[in-house]
């Protein structure tokens, strides 16, 4: 009896030892069949991220063409920018010049004649002034010739300079002086930065050296 019973307890071991290798073996083709599962998608996603890095690199080589060109254009700009600026300006002011003379050739008074007109910025606001110089039959003939340049946009603070009586033995004239500024030209000059002079400049190199 003893003998059967050690028998049966065998035959249970072997079982149980049968039971686990089958489990153990079951769990390392899990393991296996994972890695390969595993293995081929991280080369599925490399294979993936390879081919979205070779079109992002071919994406990047069309352009970068077209930033080069946008950084030329950028760099042609800076450069040309100052130069448009003082175009526009210049542009500016032949538009004042050319509407002030066309208003002085068909609404200049009768028996008033320029003979010079010159302008030049002034040194304590910046302003241009406009100068006109002429001779007139009369003092209203003046006073007229500056009431028809007030309406003009193109100039403002307009006054009489002076008036100095010119006696002819054939006709006695009037010479006078009209000035005026040019529309816009004190706010122009007041935006522009002031030219720092000699000792501003030494003043701010001795301050920098003794921070």
């Amino acid at each position: 009896m003893p003998y059967i019973n050690l028998i049966h307890e065998e035959r249970v071991f072997q079982k149980t030892q049968e039971r686990k290798v089958r489990l153990a073996m079951a769990g390392l083709l899990t393991v296996a069949g994972l890695s390969v599962v595993g293995a081929g998608t991280i080369l599925l996603m490399t294979a993936d991220v390879n081919g979205e890095t070779a079109e992002v690199r071919s994406l990047l080589s069309r352009i970068q063409p077209v930033v080069r060109d946008i950084e030329d254009s950028q760099k042609e700009l800076s450069i040309l920018g100052p130069r448009l600026t003082t175009l526009q300006q210049a542009q500016d002011i032949t538009m004042h010049w050319s509407r002030a003379l066309d208003h002085f050739s068909y609404h200049t008074p009768k028996g008033v004649w320029l003979t010079n007109i010159k302008s030049q910025r002034r040194g304590k606001d910046g302003a241009v002034e406009v100068s006109l110089t002429g001779t007139s039959l009369t003092q209203q003939a003046v006073g007229d010739l500056m009431l028809r340049m007030k309406p003009l946009p193109d100039f403002e603070n307009v006054n009489l300079k002076f008036t100095q009586e010119d006696r002819k033995p054939t006709l006695n004239t009037i010479r006078f002086e009209v000035i005026a500024e040019i529309t816009g030209s004190k706010e122009e000059a007041e935006k522009k930065p002031a030219k720092k002079s000699l000792g501003d400049k030494r003043k701010e190199e001795k301050e920098a050296s003794a921070s």
